[in-house]
């Protein structure tokens, strides 16, 4: 194996595992600290690709899309909590779990809907690559891998130093 080959893959590991880190992150929080199982979060996280899908088409811009993307994503969010979660907080776990598991089926019919099932891959942002020891390694990757660490320590400091 080249040390090219290592590197690579190193960086396309750490920005896949970042990437899983992200959506499940929102997972656990939402389990430990609320006590509920909320399946339907990866509903948002899709309905959020999916949008900057179609907006950076429409605009031509990957940053105006994924802008649009996590915040038409939120409102969802923030519109079924309301509507629907608020309801079942007190009741046992196992409604919550029922329910996330209906938001999301619902969900995915709606995606199957607009944007059909095939996959609809959204441009790279960033098409800078940099020199590691030789390697070309997109910059998106690494920013993927930073943004992590961001959230990361965030979240560290919420819930160790509030």
């Amino acid at each position: 194996m080249t040390t090219q080959l290592l590197i690579s893959g190193v960086i396309f590991g750490l920005s896949i595992g970042s990437i899983f880190f992200l959506m499940a992150i929102g997972l656990s929080l939402c389990f430990g600290l609320m006590r509920i199982i909320s399946l339907d979060q990866l509903l948002y996280y899709s309905v959020g690709a999916y949008l900057t899908y179609s907006l950076s088409l429409k605009t031509g811009s990957v940053l105006l899309g994924v802008l649009g993307g996590v915040v038409v994503a939120g409102i969802v969010a923030f519109a079924v909590e309301r509507l629907i979660f608020r309801r079942i907080y007190e009741r046992e776990l196992t409604y919550s779990m029922i329910t996330s598991f209906g938001v999301l089926i619902g969900g995915i019919g709606v995606i199957k809907y607009f944007w059909g099932v095939v996959p609809r891959p959204v441009p790279v942002p960033i098409m800078t690559q940099i020199d590691i020891a030789g390697t070309d390694v997109p910059v998106y990757r690494l920013v993927v891998v930073g943004i992590a660490i961001l959230v990361y320590a965030g979240i560290w400091l919420f819930l160790n130093r509030t």
